[in-house]
This record gives C-alpha cells, sequence and structure tokens, in this order.
C-alpha cells in the first residue's frame, strides 16, 4: 500500500473492546491484523470493567501528550481512562498488541440526564423512557467523543484522523463529535438489527435503498 494512504490515524471505538458481549467483539478482533498492516496508527475505545479488563487489557504508562488528554477528562467530568493494550486471544496473525485506552465515566454517570438533554436538543434523539441497557453505555459513549477530542487537542494524535464508531452503544460519542464539528472523519457501522433482518427477510423492499433515502431525507 502506498505510504501517503498508509498515514493515517483509525480510532475503533466499540463498547465491546475488552468487553465481549456478542458478534461485534469478533469482528474487531479478526480484522485487527489487517488494520495494524495498513495503516500508521490503530488504536481501539472501549469501556472499563475491572473484571474484563483483568483478563484482557495489559495496563501500561502513558505518553505524556496522553496523559494530558485523560487530566483533562478527570478534572472536567470525573472520567479515568486507561492506557495499554488489548490481549487479544487466538489471533496468532497479529505481529503486536493494539494500543487500547478503557474509559470508565465514573463521576460522569450522575450527568446522565444531562446527556439526554443534549441529545434530545442537538440530535433529537428520544431517550427520555429508555431501559438500563440505554443508561448504562450512555456516558461511557458520550465520554469517547471527549476523549478524541482532547487527544487531538493534546497533540496524542494528529493528521488524517477516522474515528470508527461500532452499534448504537457508541453513537453519542460521534454524535457529539458533529456536534462540536472536531476535525476527524467518521464512520458508523450498525450490525445486525431485528429492524435490518425483518425488512431483509420480506423480499419486498430493498433495505440499502431505505437507508439511502433516509440519509437523503
Amino acid at each position: 500500500m502506498p505510504e501517503d494512504q498508509r498515514d493515517i490515524t483509525v480510532l475503533e471505538v466499540s463498547y465491546e473492546v475488552c468487553n465481549k458481549a456478542g458478534g461485534i467483539y469478533t469482528v474487531i478482533t479478526s480484522k485487527m491484523s489487517r488494520m495494524l498492516d495498513s495503516v500508521k496508527n490503530y488504536m481501539a475505545i472501549g469501556p472499563y470493567y475491572e473484571k474484563q479488563a483483568s483478563m484482557e487489557f495489559e495496563q501500561e504508562k502513558p505518553p505524556l501528550k496522553f496523559q494530558k488528554a485523560f487530566n483533562a477528562l478527570h478534572r472536567r467530568y470525573g472520567i479515568n481512562c486507561y492506557y495499554g493494550s488489548w490481549l487479544v486471544k487466538g489471533h496468532r496473525l497479529l505481529k503486536e498488541r493494539p494500543l487500547t485506552i478503557l474509559i470508565d465515566p465514573a463521576g460522569y454517570r450522575a450527568s446522565l440526564n444531562r446527556i439526554k438533554k443534549d441529545l434530545w436538543e442537538f440530535d433529537e434523539v428520544d431517550s427520555l423512557n429508555a431501559s438500563w441497557f440505554y443508561d448504562e453505555p450512555l456516558p461511557w459513549s458520550r465520554a469517547t467523543g471527549f476523549l478524541i477530542e482532547e487527544l487531538l487537542r493534546s497533540g496524542a494524535v494528529s493528521g488524517r484522523v477516522v474515528a470508527h464508531f461500532h452499534e448504537w452503544l457508541s453513537g453519542a460519542g460521534l454524535l457529539y463529535l458533529k456536534e462540536k464539528r472536531v476535525p476527524v472523519r467518521t464512520v458508523f457501522t450498525t450490525h445486525a438489527t431485528m429492524l435490518g433482518r425483518s425488512i431483509a427477510g420480506t423480499g419486498k423492499e430493498d433495505i440499502y435503498s431505505l437507508i439511502k433515502s433516509g440519509l437523503s431525507g
């Protein structure tokens, strides 16, 4: 691959980084070898849960620019960040362990209602009566946007940056980047959903045409 195409930083954002819950974990780990070979810098961003981290994450001392970003998040929001590498199991093709940051929203969880208020006012996301399954990852998701913003501000990440968000659990982070016009390119992947399976299964609608018309509308 030409060097100018490699000169890019990819931030892989998923609730299943170091936190196996379903198929997204397999999707990310199975493509990791190719990503490490294809781009200059590759970094995974996930949630910090002590039990899961003890098995899949090796914490390391962060470089100064990363520590500066982490300190800003802790001071401003009560968010704790852990820097290290993902101990990906079962993938012998990996030549190196992927750089990984795990986020514990900690004190920021108290701002849940404020997060929902902002999502409604800026993005018309109605989450007033959401269940625990939505509320639990939401502060983490928003914090991923804060982290990426601070990594750029501190100079820990620079140049051409693409942030790839997986599934609705990480969506609030992507929306934050859009709201604040943080200078990164974004990609959002929604994995298999009941709605998508139902529409595709009927054979009456072209799901890709529906998505395209929804985006253009």
